[in-house]
């Protein structure tokens, strides 16, 4: 005689497995939609240096490496800008060695230099 336990069991007609072998379904994780889009005219003083929070920029953590992407999150106490790379790790890096990611007069994705963005006016951006 075979166990039951391999055996299906109908109930009300329709084959199912036994109770006993199913685990409970965890229950779905709340979908979080984007973030909310960053104020324009903070006060952070980012606006001060052309850049704006959530821009792609790139910077080398040493003389002669390679490059690292972050996302502009904040200016620093210092005047250098706060960024946060793609280990999720904060860096505060300086103005000179920081390049972000705008697009060029033909339309193309360029990086230039987060100096002279600085320099540059800026025209304010409409909502």
């Amino acid at each position: 005689m075979r166990k039951s336990s391999h055996r299906l069991v109908t109930i009300g007609g329709a084959p199912r497995a036994r109770e006993a072998t199913r685990l409970p379904v965890p229950p779905r994780p709340k979908i979080q939609y984007g973030e909310a889009p960053p104020d324009p005219w903070a006060s952070d003083g980012l606006a001060e240096v052309g850049l704006v929070r959530g821009d792609l920029a790139r910077f080398r953590p040493h003389a002669g490496g390679r490059w690292r992407e972050a996302v502009v999150e904040r200016r620093e106490r210092d005047g250098s800008v706060g960024v946060r790379d793609g280990n999720g790790a904060a860096r505060a890096i300086p103005l000179a060695s920081l390049e972000v990611r705008r697009r060029g007069p033909r339309g193309g994705l360029v990086w230039l230099p987060a100096d002279e963005l600085a320099e540059e006016p800026e025209q304010r951006r409409l909502l």
